[in-house]
Protein backbone atom coordinates (compact mmCIF):
# COMPACT_ATOMS: atom_id res chain seq x y z
CA UNK A 1 0.00 0.00 0.00
CA UNK A 2 1.36 3.51 -1.11
CA UNK A 3 0.39 5.29 2.22
CA UNK A 4 1.57 2.46 4.37
CA UNK A 5 5.39 2.60 2.73
CA UNK A 6 5.01 6.52 2.93
CA UNK A 7 4.37 6.70 6.93
CA UNK A 8 6.57 3.96 7.50
CA UNK A 9 9.48 5.82 5.82
CA UNK A 10 8.48 9.28 7.04
CA UNK A 11 8.67 7.53 10.65
CA UNK A 12 11.87 5.72 10.12
CA UNK A 13 14.96 6.82 12.19
CA UNK A 14 16.29 8.24 8.45
CA UNK A 15 14.14 11.74 9.03
CA UNK A 16 15.00 11.93 13.03
CA UNK A 17 11.45 12.58 13.68
CA UNK A 18 10.88 15.16 11.23
CA UNK A 19 12.02 17.43 13.67
CA UNK A 20 14.83 20.26 14.04
CA UNK A 21 18.16 18.60 14.58
CA UNK A 22 20.11 16.63 11.99
CA UNK A 23 18.13 18.56 9.22
CA UNK A 24 14.82 16.03 9.84
CA UNK A 25 12.38 18.32 8.67
CA UNK A 26 14.47 19.44 5.50
CA UNK A 27 15.00 15.43 4.43
CA UNK A 28 11.38 14.91 4.91
CA UNK A 29 10.28 18.29 3.03
CA UNK A 30 13.05 17.15 0.20
CA UNK A 31 11.17 13.56 0.00
CA UNK A 32 7.81 14.99 -0.32
CA UNK A 33 8.94 17.34 -3.24
CA UNK A 34 10.13 14.28 -4.94
CA UNK A 35 7.02 12.41 -4.63
CA UNK A 36 4.82 15.33 -5.85
CA UNK A 37 6.99 15.61 -8.87
CA UNK A 38 6.77 11.78 -9.44
CA UNK A 39 3.32 11.57 -9.77
CA UNK A 40 3.44 14.41 -11.99
CA UNK A 41 1.88 17.18 -9.86
CA UNK A 42 2.80 20.53 -10.77
CA UNK A 43 4.58 23.70 -8.52
CA UNK A 44 2.83 26.32 -7.52
CA UNK A 45 3.08 29.68 -8.91
CA UNK A 46 6.56 28.23 -10.17
CA UNK A 47 7.44 26.93 -6.36
CA UNK A 48 7.36 23.42 -4.55
CA UNK A 49 8.10 25.04 -1.35
CA UNK A 50 7.87 27.66 1.04
CA UNK A 51 10.11 28.93 3.13
CA UNK A 52 9.95 30.77 6.70
CA UNK A 53 11.92 31.36 9.99
CA UNK A 54 11.11 30.86 13.43
CA UNK A 55 13.16 30.37 16.69
CA UNK A 56 13.26 27.05 18.40
CA UNK A 57 14.57 25.17 21.08
CA UNK A 58 16.32 22.10 20.98
CA UNK A 59 17.72 19.44 23.22
CA UNK A 60 20.88 18.59 22.10
CA UNK A 61 22.19 15.57 23.90
CA UNK A 62 19.93 12.59 26.07
CA UNK A 63 18.57 14.42 29.62
CA UNK A 64 19.93 12.24 32.45
CA UNK A 65 17.94 11.94 35.25
CA UNK A 66 18.69 9.92 38.42
CA UNK A 67 15.73 9.77 41.38
CA UNK A 68 17.10 8.62 45.18
CA UNK A 69 20.33 7.24 43.08
CA UNK A 70 18.27 5.40 40.40
CA UNK A 71 18.66 6.30 36.59
CA UNK A 72 15.68 6.67 34.94
CA UNK A 73 15.74 5.97 31.00
CA UNK A 74 15.22 8.78 28.49
CA UNK A 75 11.99 8.85 26.60
CA UNK A 76 10.31 5.38 28.73
CA UNK A 77 10.88 6.64 32.05
CA UNK A 78 11.09 10.28 31.62
CA UNK A 79 11.21 13.55 29.21
CA UNK A 80 12.55 16.62 29.64
CA UNK A 81 10.65 19.97 28.98
CA UNK A 82 11.41 20.74 25.55
CA UNK A 83 12.01 24.56 26.96
CA UNK A 84 14.74 23.50 29.09
CA UNK A 85 17.93 25.85 29.74
CA UNK A 86 21.16 24.23 30.37
CA UNK A 87 20.91 22.57 33.88
CA UNK A 88 22.87 20.44 35.57
CA UNK A 89 22.93 19.62 39.34
CA UNK A 90 22.36 17.65 42.29
CA UNK A 91 19.81 18.54 44.91
CA UNK A 92 16.94 17.96 47.60
CA UNK A 93 13.19 18.06 46.39
CA UNK A 94 11.04 20.09 47.56
CA UNK A 95 7.82 18.10 47.28
CA UNK A 96 3.88 19.55 46.66
CA UNK A 97 0.77 18.32 45.62
CA UNK A 98 -0.89 20.36 42.48
CA UNK A 99 -4.50 20.36 41.30
CA UNK A 100 -5.88 21.79 38.28
CA UNK A 101 -7.53 24.74 39.88
CA UNK A 102 -5.03 24.75 43.26
CA UNK A 103 -1.68 24.62 43.93
CA UNK A 104 0.10 24.71 47.41
CA UNK A 105 3.70 26.31 48.29
CA UNK A 106 5.55 26.29 51.31
CA UNK A 107 8.51 27.51 52.56
CA UNK A 108 11.56 26.43 50.76
CA UNK A 109 15.29 25.74 51.78
CA UNK A 110 17.96 27.76 49.70
CA UNK A 111 18.61 24.73 47.19
CA UNK A 112 16.51 22.06 45.58
CA UNK A 113 14.31 20.82 42.96
CA UNK A 114 10.61 21.49 43.45
CA UNK A 115 9.28 17.97 43.08
CA UNK A 116 5.12 18.31 41.52
CA UNK A 117 3.22 15.37 41.99
CA UNK A 118 0.75 16.84 39.73
CA UNK A 119 -2.91 14.79 40.98
CA UNK A 120 -3.36 10.81 39.48
CA UNK A 121 -5.98 10.59 36.93
CA UNK A 122 -6.27 14.29 35.57
CA UNK A 123 -6.26 13.72 32.04
CA UNK A 124 -4.65 17.39 31.33
CA UNK A 125 -2.65 18.28 34.05
CA UNK A 126 -2.09 21.65 31.65
CA UNK A 127 -4.02 24.06 34.27
CA UNK A 128 -1.68 23.21 36.71
CA UNK A 129 1.37 23.80 34.94
CA UNK A 130 0.17 26.81 33.94
CA UNK A 131 -0.13 28.10 37.03
CA UNK A 132 3.05 27.08 38.50
CA UNK A 133 4.63 28.70 35.66
CA UNK A 134 2.55 32.18 36.56
CA UNK A 135 3.37 31.71 40.20
CA UNK A 136 6.86 31.15 40.49
CA UNK A 137 7.60 32.36 43.83
CA UNK A 138 10.16 29.38 45.01
CA UNK A 139 12.78 29.49 41.93
CA UNK A 140 14.11 26.03 42.28
CA UNK A 141 16.98 24.68 40.31
CA UNK A 142 14.79 22.18 38.10
CA UNK A 143 10.85 21.12 38.45
CA UNK A 144 9.85 17.50 38.96
CA UNK A 145 6.26 16.73 37.55
CA UNK A 146 4.93 13.11 38.40
CA UNK A 147 2.58 12.21 35.24
CA UNK A 148 0.31 9.52 34.37
CA UNK A 149 1.59 9.61 30.82
CA UNK A 150 4.66 11.20 28.75
CA UNK A 151 3.66 13.53 26.47
CA UNK A 152 6.47 15.75 24.31
CA UNK A 153 5.87 19.04 22.60
CA UNK A 154 8.14 21.89 20.67
CA UNK A 155 8.64 25.33 22.21
CA UNK A 156 10.04 28.20 20.30
CA UNK A 157 11.77 29.56 23.67
CA UNK A 158 13.42 28.32 26.58
CA UNK A 159 12.37 28.59 30.06
CA UNK A 160 14.94 30.00 33.28
CA UNK A 161 14.98 26.67 34.88
CA UNK A 162 14.76 22.56 33.34
CA UNK A 163 11.76 20.82 34.25
CA UNK A 164 11.18 16.87 33.51
CA UNK A 165 8.05 14.76 33.31
CA UNK A 166 8.39 11.51 35.09
CA UNK A 167 6.00 8.57 35.19
CA UNK A 168 4.22 7.77 37.72
CA UNK A 169 5.00 4.00 37.79
CA UNK A 170 8.63 4.43 37.60
CA UNK A 171 8.95 6.91 41.04
CA UNK A 172 10.06 6.12 44.60
CA UNK A 173 7.74 6.10 47.31
CA UNK A 174 9.11 9.50 48.26
CA UNK A 175 11.28 11.23 46.10
CA UNK A 176 14.05 12.87 48.33
CA UNK A 177 17.09 13.68 45.98
CA UNK A 178 17.06 14.29 41.83
CA UNK A 179 20.31 14.41 39.75
CA UNK A 180 19.79 15.91 36.80
CA UNK A 181 21.95 17.04 33.50
CA UNK A 182 20.35 19.24 30.38
CA UNK A 183 22.76 20.34 27.47
CA UNK A 184 19.83 22.52 24.77
CA UNK A 185 20.20 25.46 22.21
CA UNK A 186 17.72 27.92 21.25
CA UNK A 187 18.14 28.19 17.56
CA UNK A 188 16.70 30.23 14.08
CA UNK A 189 15.36 27.62 12.52
CA UNK A 190 13.89 27.43 8.60
CA UNK A 191 11.87 25.72 6.93
CA UNK A 192 9.54 25.29 4.52
CA UNK A 193 6.48 24.54 3.27
CA UNK A 194 5.87 21.50 0.41
CA UNK A 195 3.37 22.49 -2.39
CA UNK A 196 1.95 20.39 -5.66
CA UNK A 197 -0.64 21.46 -7.83
CA UNK A 198 -3.37 19.31 -9.56
CA UNK A 199 -4.95 21.66 -12.33
CA UNK A 200 -8.97 22.02 -12.65
CA UNK A 201 -11.16 23.00 -14.73
CA UNK A 202 -11.17 26.40 -13.25
CA UNK A 203 -7.88 26.99 -12.66
CA UNK A 204 -8.63 29.98 -10.54
CA UNK A 205 -10.53 28.38 -7.64
CA UNK A 206 -8.67 26.34 -5.49
CA UNK A 207 -9.53 23.50 -2.74
CA UNK A 208 -6.46 23.24 -0.45
CA UNK A 209 -6.27 19.77 0.83
CA UNK A 210 -3.64 19.53 3.75
CA UNK A 211 -1.29 17.68 6.27
CA UNK A 212 1.68 18.85 8.75
CA UNK A 213 4.71 16.73 7.81
CA UNK A 214 6.64 17.96 11.24
CA UNK A 215 7.07 16.10 14.18
CA UNK A 216 8.93 16.98 17.53
CA UNK A 217 12.29 15.19 16.12
CA UNK A 218 14.64 14.24 19.00
CA UNK A 219 15.44 14.75 22.55
CA UNK A 220 19.06 13.82 22.43
CA UNK A 221 19.34 10.68 21.06
CA UNK A 222 15.90 9.84 21.62
CA UNK A 223 13.48 9.59 18.49
CA UNK A 224 9.85 10.34 18.78
CA UNK A 225 8.88 9.21 15.55
CA UNK A 226 5.60 10.55 14.65
CA UNK A 227 3.67 7.97 12.89
CA UNK A 228 0.65 8.67 13.47
CA UNK A 229 1.38 12.10 14.10
CA UNK A 230 1.43 13.12 11.26
CA UNK A 231 3.18 10.92 8.83
CA UNK A 232 -0.22 9.09 8.42
CA UNK A 233 -2.01 12.27 7.66
CA UNK A 234 0.73 13.26 5.59
CA UNK A 235 0.24 9.52 3.63
CA UNK A 236 -3.08 10.18 3.02
CA UNK A 237 -2.81 13.82 1.56
CA UNK A 238 -0.43 12.24 -0.75
CA UNK A 239 -2.14 9.09 -1.51
CA UNK A 240 -5.15 11.59 -2.58
CA UNK A 241 -2.82 14.00 -4.73
CA UNK A 242 -1.46 10.87 -6.34
CA UNK A 243 -4.92 9.65 -7.59
CA UNK A 244 -5.99 13.07 -8.86
CA UNK A 245 -3.35 13.80 -10.43
CA UNK A 246 -3.46 10.18 -12.53
CA UNK A 247 -7.01 10.27 -13.13
CA UNK A 248 -8.49 10.88 -16.12
CA UNK A 249 -11.11 12.99 -14.61
CA UNK A 250 -9.80 16.30 -14.30
CA UNK A 251 -10.82 17.86 -11.03
CA UNK A 252 -13.44 20.71 -11.69
CA UNK A 253 -11.67 22.90 -9.29
CA UNK A 254 -7.71 23.54 -9.00
CA UNK A 255 -6.60 21.21 -6.21
CA UNK A 256 -3.45 22.04 -4.26
CA UNK A 257 -1.91 19.77 -1.82
CA UNK A 258 0.13 21.01 0.82
CA UNK A 259 2.48 19.74 3.55
CA UNK A 260 2.74 22.09 6.01
CA UNK A 261 6.05 22.28 8.45
CA UNK A 262 6.45 24.00 12.01
CA UNK A 263 2.64 22.91 13.08
CA UNK A 264 4.19 21.54 16.34
CA UNK A 265 5.39 24.54 17.29
CA UNK A 266 2.44 26.23 17.06
CA UNK A 267 0.94 26.05 14.01
CA UNK A 268 3.92 28.40 12.52
CA UNK A 269 3.80 27.22 8.72
CA UNK A 270 0.24 27.61 8.21
CA UNK A 271 0.10 30.99 10.01
CA UNK A 272 2.33 32.24 7.79
CA UNK A 273 0.94 30.78 4.94
CA UNK A 274 -2.11 32.62 5.77
CA UNK A 275 -0.69 35.65 5.57
CA UNK A 276 1.46 35.03 2.82
CA UNK A 277 -0.68 33.07 0.81
CA UNK A 278 0.60 31.80 -2.87
CA UNK A 279 -3.31 32.22 -4.39
CA UNK A 280 -5.52 34.80 -3.33
CA UNK A 281 -6.92 33.67 0.08
CA UNK A 282 -10.83 34.62 -1.50
CA UNK A 283 -10.40 32.79 -4.80
CA UNK A 284 -10.27 29.34 -1.95
CA UNK A 285 -13.17 27.71 -2.16
CA UNK A 286 -12.12 25.24 0.62
CA UNK A 287 -9.77 24.14 2.81
CA UNK A 288 -9.38 20.43 4.33
CA UNK A 289 -6.90 19.19 6.59
CA UNK A 290 -5.89 16.20 7.47
CA UNK A 291 -4.22 14.72 10.68
CA UNK A 292 -4.01 11.73 12.95
CA UNK A 293 -5.64 9.24 9.71
CA UNK A 294 -4.01 6.00 11.59
CA UNK A 295 -7.04 4.24 11.99
CA UNK A 296 -11.08 4.92 11.78
CA UNK A 297 -12.15 2.53 13.55
CA UNK A 298 -14.57 4.58 15.47
CA UNK A 299 -15.20 6.75 12.69
CA UNK A 300 -13.47 10.09 12.09
CA UNK A 301 -14.14 13.83 13.76
CA UNK A 302 -15.02 16.83 11.51
CA UNK A 303 -13.57 19.84 13.43
CA UNK A 304 -15.83 23.22 11.98
CA UNK A 305 -18.37 20.59 11.04
CA UNK A 306 -20.63 22.85 13.36
CA UNK A 307 -19.72 26.05 11.69
CA UNK A 308 -19.54 25.14 8.25
CA UNK A 309 -22.97 23.13 7.48
CA UNK A 310 -23.02 23.62 4.20
CA UNK A 311 -20.13 21.94 3.81
CA UNK A 312 -20.70 19.19 6.23
CA UNK A 313 -24.02 18.36 4.80
CA UNK A 314 -21.71 17.10 1.53
CA UNK A 315 -19.83 15.11 3.27
CA UNK A 316 -22.54 13.50 5.28
CA UNK A 317 -24.71 12.89 2.17
CA UNK A 318 -21.08 11.47 0.35
CA UNK A 319 -20.52 9.34 3.37
CA UNK A 320 -24.19 7.23 3.39
CA UNK A 321 -24.53 7.03 -0.41
CA UNK A 322 -20.79 5.41 -0.15
CA UNK A 323 -20.88 3.94 3.09
CA UNK A 324 -18.07 4.86 4.39
CA UNK A 325 -17.95 5.50 7.59
CA UNK A 326 -20.48 4.35 10.72
CA UNK A 327 -19.66 7.41 12.74
CA UNK A 328 -18.95 10.87 10.82
CA UNK A 329 -18.38 13.39 14.65
CA UNK A 330 -18.75 17.04 13.94
CA UNK A 331 -18.06 19.82 16.40
CA UNK A 332 -17.04 23.57 16.50
CA UNK A 333 -14.30 25.65 16.04
CA UNK A 334 -10.63 24.90 17.45
CA UNK A 335 -7.32 26.09 17.35
CA UNK A 336 -6.08 22.82 17.17
CA UNK A 337 -4.08 22.25 13.59
CA UNK A 338 -3.33 23.95 10.58
CA UNK A 339 -6.87 24.64 9.04
CA UNK A 340 -7.10 27.49 12.18
CA UNK A 341 -5.40 30.77 10.40
CA UNK A 342 -6.92 30.15 7.37
CA UNK A 343 -10.83 29.76 9.21
CA UNK A 344 -9.54 32.67 10.82
CA UNK A 345 -9.36 34.93 7.33
CA UNK A 346 -12.59 33.60 6.21
CA UNK A 347 -11.94 30.43 4.54
CA UNK A 348 -14.32 27.49 4.64
CA UNK A 349 -11.91 24.90 6.57
CA UNK A 350 -12.42 21.25 7.97
CA UNK A 351 -10.11 19.67 10.21
CA UNK A 352 -10.38 15.89 10.36
CA UNK A 353 -8.98 13.47 12.10
CA UNK A 354 -9.87 9.41 12.54
CA UNK A 355 -11.04 7.42 15.90
CA UNK A 356 -9.95 4.82 17.17
CA UNK A 357 -6.94 2.90 17.14
CA UNK A 358 -3.30 3.88 18.56
CA UNK A 359 -3.15 5.72 22.26
CA UNK A 360 0.26 6.83 21.04
CA UNK A 361 0.56 10.46 20.76
CA UNK A 362 4.20 12.64 21.17
CA UNK A 363 5.54 9.76 22.41
CA UNK A 364 8.48 7.20 21.13
CA UNK A 365 5.77 4.87 20.54
CA UNK A 366 4.30 6.58 18.03
CA UNK A 367 5.91 3.91 15.49
CA UNK A 368 4.81 2.62 11.75
CA UNK A 369 4.58 -0.91 13.27
CA UNK A 370 1.63 0.59 16.10
CA UNK A 371 -0.45 2.19 13.25
CA UNK A 372 -2.88 -0.54 11.44
CA UNK A 373 -4.51 2.16 8.79
CA UNK A 374 -7.27 -0.79 9.60
CA UNK A 375 -10.19 1.98 7.66
CA UNK A 376 -8.13 3.77 5.65
CA UNK A 377 -9.67 2.56 2.12
CA UNK A 378 -13.25 4.14 3.33
CA UNK A 379 -11.69 7.01 5.15
CA UNK A 380 -9.65 7.59 1.43
CA UNK A 381 -12.90 7.05 -0.46
CA UNK A 382 -15.01 9.23 1.84
CA UNK A 383 -12.68 12.36 0.99
CA UNK A 384 -11.98 11.50 -2.71
CA UNK A 385 -15.27 11.66 -3.33
CA UNK A 386 -16.22 14.77 -0.82
CA UNK A 387 -13.45 16.65 -2.70
CA UNK A 388 -15.25 15.96 -5.92
CA UNK A 389 -18.72 16.87 -4.64
CA UNK A 390 -17.50 20.18 -3.20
Amino acid sequence: MYARKLMCTLSSPAYHGRGYVKNGDGKAADFLVAEFKKNGLQPLNGNYTQSFNFPVNVITKTPKLCINGKKLVAGRDFICGADAPIGKGNYKTLKITAKPDETTFVDSPEKYVLFVNIQQGIADSNAAHTRLWKMRPLHPHAYVFAEDKLTWTARTKQNTEPSFNVLRSTLPENVEEVKFRVQSRLTQHTARNVMGVVPGVYADSFIFVTAHYDHLGRMGNIIFPGANDNASGVSMMMDLASTFANSKQKPKYTLVFIGFAGEEAGLIGSEYMSNNPPVPLSNIRFLLNLDLMGSGDEGIMVVNGLKFTNEFAIMDSVNKAGKFINNLGQRGEAKNSDHYYFTEKGVHSFFCFTLGGSKAYHDIYDKCENITLSRYNEVFGLLQNFIRAL
